[in-house]
């Protein structure tokens, strides 16, 4: 029986922008995904001040539900976990037997891979679909996969391809006129009813 392959897409989404979307609608047609689960973290790492979780949620919510394929809030561990590490994924391995996940990150945070807690079970059981980034070098990543090969650990991992962009959370929360250039218009509205930035 084949199983079910499935995104774990994690971060702090405030706001949630179209390039997030466009990033796991590419992941599903490039890497054949069945489905991507969106992850919004409770309390954000590095992250000193952050939106309330139940807006960057709901916000998750609306720019989602247009595709089925992209799923927000699947389990009660997505809204109990501070941030979603390890404990997330050892969660959904164990009630999820049936499924293949892959993990959806930038390439500035998957160079940092050896700092992530117990990483050695992320390399073993999921495999990696990276975003590059223009100001990082792809002989970083080269130099990682050949640090790890030594510890006898194999990084299984695909490109997404997509074209680079400078958008960012920060930039529309400094740049809230943007809303409706940059964001779902449902999101837009939803912030601005909400007055979030």
């Amino acid at each position: 029986m084949q199983k079910k392959k499935v995104g774990l897409y994690g971060g702090a989404f405030d706001p949630v922008h179209n390039m997030h979307i466009e990033i796991a609608e590419k992941a599903v047609d490039q890497l054949e995904l069945d489905e991507i689960w969106f992850l919004a973290d409770k309390n954000p790492r590095k992250k000193q001040q952050v939106t309330a979780y139940k807006y960057r949620l709901e916000m998750l919510r609306l720019a989602t539900k247009h595709n089925k394929k992209l799923i927000t809030d699947v389990l009660s561990v997505q809204k109990t976990g501070a941030t979603h590490g390890i404990a997330t994924l050892r969660q959904f391995l164990k009630d999820f037997p049936d499924h293949e996940f892959t993990i959806i990150c930038g390439l500035d945070s998957i160079l940092y891979l050896e700092m992530w807690e117990n990483y050695e079970e992320f390399i073993n059981n999921t495999t990696f679909a990276v975003i590059k980034r223009p100001e990082y070098n792809l002989s970083d990543f080269d130099n990682l996969i050949n640090k790890v090969s030594q510890q006898s650990l194999v990084i299984k991992y695909n490109f997404i391809k997509i074209t680079p962009n400078v958008l960012s959370s920060s930039l529309l929360r400094q740049n809230i006129d943007k809303l409706n250039q940059y964001t779902h218009p449902d999101v837009a509205e939803y912030i601005r009813l909400n007055r979030l930035y």
